[in-house]
């Protein structure tokens, strides 16, 4: 299970990367398409802190960004989250995780739910940001996991 993870993360990485260089092809764009792109790569950020001691800096649900700041927070989401999902085992992976969202408000998911959770909910920003990358005038990217397995 550990090894079907990280290569979820693996995928999301790669395909945060993809829609990135979409963005950064437009001639021009709305900066909307930012926040949502900086939501998708800082999101896990959030997560991880919730998991470990990880000091989280960021503090908006979807930050204000640049394109090359984005950059940055996908690349450390992939290195946050690659060493830590090295050190779990299928044991971990099953236990229960006990956190506080921003309102406060506790809840309780099994580890392998969150994990799932952060993999859907960034495939589902990159297709807002397809969208918006077409009504642009601009080409989206194939973020398909099924491209990522191609290579």
């Amino acid at each position: 299970m550990k090894e079907h993870f990280i290569e979820l993360f693996e995928y999301n990485f790669w395909a945060n990367e993809k829609v990135i260089d979409s963005i950064e092809k437009l001639p021009k764009h709305d900066e909307h398409i930012n926040k949502i792109m900086a939501h998708i790569a800082a999101t896990p950020l959030y997560w991880i802190s919730r998991l470990t001691t990880y000091e989280l800096k960021l503090k908006e649900i979807f930050p204000t960004a640049t394109l090359e700041e984005i950059r940055k927070f996908n690349l450390e989401t992939k290195e946050v989250w690659d060493s830590y999902l090295v050190e779990l085992d299928d044991d971990k992976i099953r236990d229960k995780i006990s956190y506080k969202n921003f309102k406060g408000e506790t809840y309780t998911y099994a580890l392998k739910d969150i994990l799932m959770q952060l993999v859907l909910h960034s495939a589902y920003h990159r297709g807002q940001v397809a969208k918006m990358v077409r009504a642009a005038g601009g080409i989206p990217a194939s973020s398909d996991y099924i491209s990522f397995k191609k290579g």
